[in-house]
């Protein structure tokens, strides 16, 4: 029964492993088409797509290792690979916070720079308030993760 479960889950791995590496490449391979202003948003997506793919890689090598050394009742090596499993998920978890605050921070400073070129003043001061809106929330997220 433990073995299908991790066969289930590998499975799931190297299909989202698939998607973010697919994801990553095709980002690599737009980033000679595109414009800045694309280009600067689309910096910190490769990174996420790359932190995904690197995280699922090392969870498919984990589960292939569960799989290999855990048969006849062998809770040792599960637990051990469990905890490295939660390890890994904690990681990605604080680095993917990191770069949403940092792809807030970005949209923010592209949005305001638009809306001055533009002169929509009134529209700045709205985005501004929505955007200090959206920090304060990820902010008192991130403190209550704590």
């Amino acid at each position: 029964m433990d073995n299908n479960k991790t066969f289930t889950i590998l499975m799931m791995n190297i299909i989202c492993f698939l998607s973010s590496a697919s994801c990553l490449l095709l980002g690599v391979l737009l980033i000679p088409k595109l414009t800045t202003y694309y280009v600067v948003l689309l910096i910190p997506m490769l990174i996420l797509f790359l932190i995904l793919t690197v995280s699922l890689n090392i969870k498919i090598v984990l589960s292939i290792i569960e799989l290999i050394f855990g048969q006849n009742d062998n809770d040792e090596v599960t637990d051990k690979l469990n905890s490295y499993r939660r390890n890994i998920n904690n990681i990605v978890e604080y680095s993917l916070m990191i770069l949403l605050a940092i792809l807030l921070v970005i949209i923010m400073i592209l949005d305001i720079l638009l809306c001055i070129k533009k002169k929509k003043y009134i529209l700045l001061g709205v985005s501004i308030l929505i955007w200090l809106v959206l920090i304060y929330s990820l902010l008192k997220v991130l403190l209550r993760k704590e």
